[in-house]
């Protein structure tokens, strides 16, 4: 990825790309890789224009919790988003762009109840069905987009759907039994988009005048259109208990 960004970059003595590899299923992997970018960007005096989150995880069946103790959907699709954030907001510029690529806008799978929302984000409830967590993971996301945009109104933040993206999530996820893997990755690749279409698209999100109109603005990047996402995220009690229970785990855990 790093080759072919470099061979395309319009400016290449000016235009620099690295990769890190981090743990980002822990706090402390999340808070390494703050660290690590931070001391970078002051070794170069360097303020970061847009962060974009976008790796996410299913429910594994077999391990479903982290080494901190916490579910590894609610720590990499949300925990982990929130952190990152969090430890790079030094280096960010005043109108810095964020960008989270998962489940704004998606209606399906239905999100539960609050309650049962709230005891999967707290870990409480630990059978589940997927579109259970799947659900209650989105629309966290979205709730702590809210909460932090209320937070750092001179930036902006833009939650995604991204559609189904041909990638090796579903043969590598331990979410379908062994057998299942190779069928459901060869009928995902009939409607998906490729990751190279996905990047294109969520480039062209960022760079449209219309998301400097509004602090937040959700996206279905399928139809390139901003929507409105579940109602649940825009509920002020829901957003400040989902900002309480992220602060609280990455001081507990950090």
């Amino acid at each position: 990825m790093i080759e072919r960004m470099s061979a395309s970059a319009v400016f290449p003595s000016e235009q620099q790309f690295q990769a890190h590899a981090a743990d980002l299923l822990t706090v402390k992997g999340c808070v390494g890789l703050a660290e690590k970018l931070r001391r970078e960007a002051a070794a170069q005096s360097a303020h970061f224009d847009v962060v974009a989150f976008t790796v996410g995880v299913w429910p594994d069946k077999e391990e479903p919790r982290t080494s901190d103790g916490v579910d590894k959907v609610i720590a990499l699709d949300v925990l982990a988003r929130f952190v990152v954030f969090r430890e790079l907001l030094p280096i960010l510029k005043p109108d810095a762009k964020v960008l989270s690529v998962l489940g704004s806008t998606q209606k399906t799978p239905p999100v539960p109840s609050l309650e049962t929302v709230k005891k999967l984000l707290t870990g409480e409830k630990e059978s589940y069905l997927t579109p259970q967590m799947l659900a209650s993971a989105g629309v966290a996301a979205d709730a702590w987009l809210q909460a932090a945009a209320v937070r750092h109104p001179e930036m902006t933040f833009v939650g995604t759907f991204p559609g189904i993206v041909a990638t090796t999530l579903v043969s590598t996820s331990k979410t379908f039994p062994s057998c299942l893997r190779p069928i459901l990755a060869a009928g995902q690749k009939l409607v998906a988009l490729t990751p190279e279409d996905c990047g294109r698209r969520h480039a062209q999100i960022l760079a449209s005048p219309n998301i400097d109109k509004s602090s937040l603005a959700y996206f279905n990047v399928l139809r390139l259109e901003a929507r409105f996402t579940h109602p649940l995220a825009y509920d002020k009690e829901f957003q400040d208990w989902v900002w309480l229970l992220l602060q609280t785990t990455l001081d507990k855990l950090q």
